[in-house]
Protein backbone atom coordinates (compact mmCIF):
# COMPACT_ATOMS: atom_id res chain seq x y z
CA UNK A 1 0.00 0.00 0.00
CA UNK A 2 3.35 2.26 0.37
CA UNK A 3 2.48 3.44 -3.59
CA UNK A 4 -0.94 4.71 -2.81
CA UNK A 5 -1.97 8.33 -2.20
CA UNK A 6 -3.10 9.62 0.86
CA UNK A 7 -6.30 10.35 -1.29
CA UNK A 8 -6.37 6.53 -2.88
CA UNK A 9 -6.14 5.36 1.11
CA UNK A 10 -9.05 7.37 2.37
CA UNK A 11 -11.68 6.43 -0.44
CA UNK A 12 -10.32 2.56 -0.04
CA UNK A 13 -11.80 3.63 3.82
CA UNK A 14 -15.02 4.87 3.12
CA UNK A 15 -15.39 2.28 0.59
CA UNK A 16 -14.82 -0.40 3.28
CA UNK A 17 -16.49 1.69 5.94
CA UNK A 18 -19.56 2.04 4.17
CA UNK A 19 -19.90 -1.88 3.26
CA UNK A 20 -19.70 -2.65 6.82
CA UNK A 21 -22.20 -0.22 7.81
CA UNK A 22 -24.83 -1.94 5.09
CA UNK A 23 -23.88 -5.24 6.12
CA UNK A 24 -24.43 -3.84 10.12
CA UNK A 25 -27.94 -2.44 9.69
CA UNK A 26 -28.72 -5.48 7.48
CA UNK A 27 -28.05 -7.61 10.72
CA UNK A 28 -28.47 -5.77 13.11
CA UNK A 29 -32.15 -4.31 12.37
CA UNK A 30 -33.00 -6.83 9.95
CA UNK A 31 -33.11 -4.56 7.07
CA UNK A 32 -33.04 -5.48 3.14
CA UNK A 33 -30.44 -4.55 1.15
CA UNK A 34 -31.97 -1.97 -0.27
CA UNK A 35 -33.32 -0.54 2.77
CA UNK A 36 -30.07 -0.71 4.66
CA UNK A 37 -28.57 1.28 1.83
CA UNK A 38 -31.08 3.74 1.67
CA UNK A 39 -30.58 4.76 5.39
CA UNK A 40 -26.76 4.86 5.05
CA UNK A 41 -26.84 7.18 1.56
CA UNK A 42 -29.46 9.63 3.07
CA UNK A 43 -27.89 9.77 6.75
CA UNK A 44 -25.42 12.80 8.14
CA UNK A 45 -23.10 9.89 8.95
CA UNK A 46 -22.40 9.90 5.32
CA UNK A 47 -21.68 12.93 5.39
CA UNK A 48 -19.31 12.64 8.00
CA UNK A 49 -17.66 9.97 7.10
CA UNK A 50 -16.83 10.61 3.38
CA UNK A 51 -15.48 14.36 4.97
CA UNK A 52 -11.56 14.39 4.52
CA UNK A 53 -11.32 17.28 6.97
CA UNK A 54 -13.00 14.94 9.84
CA UNK A 55 -10.80 11.97 9.63
CA UNK A 56 -14.07 9.94 10.46
CA UNK A 57 -13.14 7.08 7.80
CA UNK A 58 -10.55 6.13 10.70
CA UNK A 59 -11.96 5.25 12.95
CA UNK A 60 -13.72 2.02 13.54
CA UNK A 61 -16.20 0.50 11.52
CA UNK A 62 -18.17 -0.52 14.78
CA UNK A 63 -17.64 3.11 16.24
CA UNK A 64 -19.46 4.75 13.05
CA UNK A 65 -22.40 2.10 13.46
CA UNK A 66 -22.94 3.31 16.79
CA UNK A 67 -22.79 6.83 15.63
CA UNK A 68 -25.77 5.57 12.72
CA UNK A 69 -27.61 3.54 14.95
CA UNK A 70 -27.79 6.53 17.26
CA UNK A 71 -29.23 8.81 14.19
CA UNK A 72 -31.59 6.17 12.63
CA UNK A 73 -33.11 4.73 15.40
Amino acid sequence: MSNLSKSQIREFLISKRLDDLIEFLMTDLHLSLEEAMDKVYRSQTIKRLQDPEGELYVQSSAYIHELLLQEVL
